[in-house]
């Protein structure tokens, strides 16, 4: 049964033989039982009473559809009963779901016809979905159109499983899908296009129905195709189960996953090299492409972004966070982050705003270019991270995903088999061919780029997802190929569209520390140097300051090595082979011994200091003194400090150092309990940008009577604080007598002492982040402040005392210019 005329708010859609269009609020007119036209609400009438019904149909009186045959063309000539004027119209929709993936079944449809009359009608066969979300509704259709000897396939993207129409409030929809040029009776001319107006109808949107043109851009239209099709609401039956019983390497993201946190990245620009998105609705929002935000939080993840750049079409703009929130965000070695926006409100380029309902989300998914050497044969990734998946409606509770990659590199071919859980099912989403035969192709877009996208097949465990599909994309990031960022929508029917975002890492270098570059201090005994070059669990490669300073380890082995407060502060040697020491006046190797060696104590600035009171630091950490010509076996140290507050911040320190049979002490005047009188005075400088709290004195006092101190002993001590509250304290220490080759040399590092006191964890097999100081994003490019090494004199020279002093103390091994 077809709705009646009496009704005054019917939406229609028609495919005439003169146009393509869709009417609303309109009364349908009916004569003798035949569908003849329609009045608008203004009063104006279409009729076709020189026409025939010759296809007609309905359900439940909610839609109907016609094809009306006869009249003329223009010039009076007689249209025949192989062309036609199709119709579908049908009541309002009301009572719209609140979410979920609804499938139709095809229920009737007009048969398609040509506009010359030249081939007899033909036939439609098709499926539609629709996708409710808290926010917005999307429509699917798939559909095949064969007229004579032409054959049209139809789909619009993501098909019914992954909907992507967009449809108002009221149920209407229209739009444009691509065809193959060229093909069939309908397309000789330009650009082939399936053109469609449809709508949803009513309770429950129980049906829809759409009307629809084939058609170029032939100046005549003559050879295009017209047609309607009519939908009913579907069951959803389910099938066989598939039990999933593969597991994966890696870990599963879910509920209670504890996201890594290494995102201390280079720079914005940097991270942007590789940007992939889910969840945007580009036609109002724009395609986002570059971090220009990052949120407050943990200075070493950057990975919470509160504004990224887009392309609008028509130039770039900004997309802020508002006020949504970031979840599950993200990072692997500082060169990989995520994170998804939900639960709030923003704007979007048209003016509007867009609010995230429920768990409605938008995933993001950063990263550097690769660098260094590629793998020559097959790698394989296994999750590392990652947003939990949604629902693309919002609805439901986030889920898991876990999974591994597969790459070819001699073929750059790649292939991915992962598990979505959603609500009580889980969904096997995999690659052509998955880990056993790679189908996907990775392009090389040069300059370390490297990027790949596809479709999958997805199953689901409970057999709810017959013939249910997905598609993924994503990119090569970090040294070697080390990380693939992975982003994924699949289509299932229980639940719709889910979507997300991965991190994953090669599982051959697996608890393998990655080199990574901080910006944070370092004391050396050779001043401050800024700059650190190291591995994600904190041990130093390599260091590099102002004005050409650097330093690199070549032979050399890193001993003594450990680190406090998730790499806050950190200490180690380099021993026991050669490093590469560079000036403004170039490089040298040096050679150090076993027992010898460079001292370092790096870690990142201070933030938030206290302002008054005294607190006392703890040891947590240290290297083993050593003579600087190696020839004796390493020493014991052991000491403590504490650091005066106020307008200008002292510190004092009393040092106990063994060698050689012998023990030294180290103090500055009072020693602790006197630090607020006789301690050091701790500058603060922000003259580049950085914000650093250094203290250094040349001549503080040693006793003690061995060998190393035969004559008046004096030391030098140079050190920072580090962390939040300026928890921790790191400190290098030099001391001989005047004219001694015997030079003794170590680090330390401190934590405020008391229950809160961090404790440091040893140096093994324990590859956490190394998280460290941090700066604001627009520094993050480019080097911040060398920390001055003192001159007094207020002309930025060193004294000749000073110069003295340090040619006392560095020895024979070091020259200035």
């Amino acid at each position: 049964m077809r709705p009646d005329g009496s009704r005054t708010d019917i939406n229609l859609a028609f495919a005439k033989i003169t146009e393509t269009g869709q009417d609303s609020q309109v009364t349908l007119i009916f004569e003798a039982g035949e569908f003849v036209g329609y009045r608008m609400r203004s009063g104006f009438e279409f009729k076709f009473d020189d026409r025939d019904e010759a296809e007609k149909g309905g359900d439940q009186g909610m839609i109907g559809w016609s094809r009306l045959v006869g009249g003329t063309k223009a010039l009076g000539a007689p249209r025949g009963q192989n062309s036609g004027d199709h119709f579908v119209y049908g009541v309002p929709m009301i009572n719209r779901p609140s979410g979920g993936l609804l499938t139709y079944d095809l229920i009737g449809y007009t048969s398609p016809t040509i506009r010359d009359d030249s081939v007899a009608p033909g036939g439609f066969d098709g499926k539609f979905a629709v996708n409710f979300g808290t926010a917005q509704i999307f429509a699917g259709l798939e559909a095949t159109i064969s007229l004579s000897d032409s054959v049209y396939q139809v789909s619009s993207a993501g098909g019914v499983l992954a909907p992507s129409i967009s449809v108002l409030s009221d149920g209407r929809f229209n739009g444009t899908i691509d065809l193959q040029d060229g093909l069939g009776i309908a397309c000789n001319v330009g650009d082939c296009r399936f053109v469609y107006n449809g709508f949803l109808a009513g309770d429950g949107a129980s049906h829809a129905g759409f009307a629809y043109t084939i058609r170029d851009d032939a100046d005549t239209v003559v050879k295009w195709i017209d047609g309607s099709a009519a939908f009913a609401k579907g069951e959803v039956t389910g099938g066989t189960p598939n039990p999933i019983t593969k597991t994966f390497r890696g870990v599963r993201v879910n509920e209670g996953f504890t996201q890594p946190v290494a995102g201390d990245f280079g720079s914005a620009l940097d991270a942007s090299a590789n940007f992939v998105t889910r969840g945007e609705i580009q036609g109002e929002e724009g395609r986002a492409f570059r971090i220009t935000g990052y949120a407050d939080g943990s200075s070493s993840n950057k990975s919470a972004l509160t504004e990224v750049r887009i392309k609008t079409g028509l130039g770039d703009s900004f997309r802020s966070i508002g006020t949504a929130k970031n979840a599950d965000n993200g990072a692997l070695g500082d060169v990989l982050g995520w994170t998804r926006w939900t639960d709030g409100e923003f704007g979007n380029i048209q003016g509007g705003n867009r609010v995230l309902e429920g768990t409605e989300s938008i995933h993001y998914i950063y990263g550097e270019r690769t660098s260094g050497t590629l793998p020559t044969g097959r790698a394989e990734y296994a999750v590392g991270g990652g947003t939990r998946p949604t629902r693309v409606d919002g609805m439901g509770e986030p889920g898991t995903f876990e999974g591994e990659i597969a790459i070819d590199f001699a073929t750059l071919k790649m292939g991915w088999d992962t598990i979505i859980g959603m609500g009580n099912d889980r969904f096997n989403f995999l690659s052509a061919g998955g880990l056993d035969d790679l189908s996907i192709s990775v392009s090389n877009a040069g300059s370390g780029v490297y990027n790949f996208s596809g479709d999958g097949t997805v199953i689901s465990e409970l057999g709810r997802c017959e013939g249910c599909t997905g598609t993924a994309s994503g990119f090569l990031s970090g040294k070697d190929g080390r990380y693939v960022g992975f982003s994924y929508e699949i289509g299932t029917s229980d639940f719709g569209a889910i979507h997300g975002v991965a991190g994953f890492e090669r599982a051959d270098l697996a608890g393998v520390p990655q080199e990574i570059t901080r910006d944070e201090q370092v004391i050396n005994g050779l001043g401050n140097r800024k700059r650190t070059i190291g591995f994600t669990d904190g041990r130093l490669s390599e260091y590099r300051g102002l004005g050409g300073v650097s330093g690199v380890r070549d032979t050399a082995k890193i001993v003594d090595f450990g680190t406090a407060a998730d790499g806050v502060i950190n200490w180690s040697r380099w021993a026991d082979g050669t490093a590469t020491l560079s000036t403004a006046s170039g490089p040298r190797k040096v050679s150090y011994p076993e027992n010898g060696g460079i001292h370092f104590v790096y870690g990142s600035a201070a933030t938030n200091l206290p302002t008054s009171g005294t607190i006392a630091y703890d040891l947590v950490g240290n290297t083993s003194p050593t003579l600087r010509d190696g020839s004796q076996s390493s020493g014991t140290f052991a000491g403590q400090m504490a650091v005066a507050f106020g307008g200008t911040p002292k510190v004092g320190l009393e040092f106990d150092v063994g060698i050689g049979g012998s023990t030294y002490g180290i103090a500055t005047d009072g020693g602790v309990a006197g630090a607020a009188t006789g301690g050091l005075d701790i500058v603060t400088d922000t003259s580049t940008g950085f914000t650093f709290h250094t203290f250094r004195d040349f001549n503080v006092a040693v006793t003690g009577s061995g060998p190393v101190c035969v004559n008046a002993c004096s030391a030098t001590i140079e050190g920072f604080l580090a962390g939040e509250g300026a928890s921790h304290i790191g400190v290098n220490y030099i001391f001989a007598s005047s004219g001694s080759s015997m030079i003794v040399e170590g680090a330390a590092a401190f934590g405020k002492a008391g229950p809160g006191a961090t404790i440091a964890k040893a140096a093994a097999d324990n590859w956490s982040s190394w998280t460290a100081g941090t700066n604001d994003l627009g520094l993050n490019a480019g080097f911040g402040q060398l920390s001055r090494i003192g001159p007094d004199n207020g002309f930025g020279i060193l004294s000749a005392d000073s110069i003295r002093n340090f040619k006392e103390k560095l020895g024979p091994n070091f020259s200035f210019r």
